[in-house]
């Protein structure tokens, strides 16, 4: 059995962990808000199209069924540049596992992408996301009108649903 150095082990430098930054200026403060609001939007509009439910939906590049709380609004143009933050086109249901962990898994992305908006379309993406005229530089009322707006289209999807299943269970 091999004994600990604790000696030595105090003498190595101590490993520093990555925080997440917090916003700081209230654009940016604002910013997370709106995509905070965004997320969900996606999120619940995905989980409706796979599903038929809000609470259950599936990745679009595995293909997996989860929780919606296990689910984030994956890019498909990577970076999560202003250009693309908000494009609801770009944006759907990934798992962690395809969005973080495999970096969006973006071969599986791009056949989807395929399907749902056709080559050209994703061409025109593609290309936009290049193109350094397109970067956007957001103001705080701007953000904050959108984070109105989805969190309004988040109720809108939720409310949507609710009235259906009451429907059902009346018609049974």
């Amino acid at each position: 059995m091999t004994r600990l150095n604790v000696e030595a082990m105090q003498d190595e430098p101590q490993r520093k962990y990555h925080k997440r930054k917090r916003p700081d200026t209230p654009l940016e403060k604002q910013r997370a808000k709106t995509w905070t609001a965004f997320s969900r939007f996606i999120r619940l509009r995905d989980c409706l199209q796979a599903t038929g439910t809000i609470y259950r939906g599936k990745c679009c590049t595995c293909g997996k069924e989860y929780p919606i709380g296990k689910l984030q609004a994956g890019h498909f143009m990577p970076g999560r540049m202003d250009s693309v933050l908000f494009d609801e086109d770009q944006a759907h249901a990934q798992c962690y596992r395809c969005n973080v962990l495999l970096s969006g898994m973006w071969p599986a992305y791009y056949r989807f992408m395929e399907e749902r908006h056709g080559k050209e379309t994703i061409d025109v993406m593609i290309q936009e996301w290049f193109d350094a005229a397109r970067k956007r530089d957001m103001t705080e009322p701007q953000l904050r009108s959108w984070q109105v707006y989805y969190e309004r289209e988040a109720e809108r999807l939720q409310r949507q649903r609710s009235v259906s299943d009451d429907s059902r269970s009346i018609a049974k």
